[in-house]
C-alpha cells in the first residue's frame, strides 16, 4: 500500500475540486442568477467542504454531495439578501414629477397596511413549511426555475420536482387559511 502524505492530499484534493468547480459554478449560477454572488457560494462552498470532508461517508457520489453542500450555500444566500436587500443609490432617486403628484402613483394608507399584513402572513406561512418543500418553493418562485432546474438543483426527479411544488402549495393554502382566514387566504 502506497502512504500519501499531506501534501500529495492536499494535490489531489485541489485537482477534485478544480474538475468540479465548473459545474458547481453552473449550479449556484443557476440558483442565485449573478456571477459574483454564485462565485461567492461556490468558494465559501469548497471551504466547506475541506472543513467537513472527514465527514464524507460515501453513501452517495462526491459530485452529488458537494452539490448539496453548494444548494445549502446559496439558499442561505439567498436567505441572507432577502433579510437584508441591497438597495442601489438610482433606486432611491426620485424623478421631479414624483415630487409634482405624488398621490396619484402612491396606494393609499389602508392598501398598504393590507400589503404589509398580506405579505407577512405569507413569509410567515413560507416559513411554515417543511424545509424540503419550502426550498423547492422559494426555488421556483422567488428564483424562477422551472421543474428541470428545480430537479437539477435538488438533486431529484422532475416528477418529484413537481410533486414538491404540488405540496408545497397545497401546505401555503392550508397555512394562510389558518393565518387569515378561509376568506382573505383565497383572495
Amino acid at each position: 500500500m502506497h502512504y500519501t502524505g499531506p501534501m500529495e492530499q492536499s494535490e489531489h484534493l485541489e485537482e477534485l475540486l478544480g474538475q468540479h468547480y465548473p459545474a458547481a459554478l453552473r449550479l449556484a449560477r443557476s440558483i442565485l442568477r449573478e456571477d459574483e454572488e454564485a462565485a461567492d457560494a461556490v468558494q465559501s462552498a469548497f471551504r466547506n467542504v475541506l472543513r467537513s470532508l472527514v465527514n464524507f461517508r460515501e453513501e452517495s457520489s462526491f459530485s452529488t454531495w458537494l452539490n448539496r453542500i453548494v444548494v445549502n450555500q446559496c439558499l442561505m444566500r439567498l436567505r441572507q439578501l432577502r433579510r437584508h436587500p441591497a438597495v442601489s443609490m438610482d433606486a432611491l432617486a426620485v424623478e421631479p414629477r414624483q415630487l409634482l403628484y405624488p398621490a396619484s402613483r402612491l396606494p393609499g394608507p389602508h392598501e398598504v397596511l393590507e400589503q404589509r399584513e398580506a405579505a407577512e402572513a405569507i413569509a410567515r406561512a413560507v416559513r411554515g413549511l417543511p424545509e424540503r418543500l419550502r426550498d423547492a418553493w422559494v426555488l421556483h418562485e422567488y428564483e424562477g426555475l422551472d421543474l428541470r432546474g428545480l430537479s437539477e438543483t435538488l438533486g431529484i426527479s422532475i416528477s418529484a420536482a413537481k410533486s414538491r411544488l404540488f405540496r408545497a402549495r397545497a401546505e401555503l393554502r392550508r397555512l394562510l387559511t389558518n393565518i387569515m382566514g378561509p376568506r382573505q387566504a383565497m383572495a
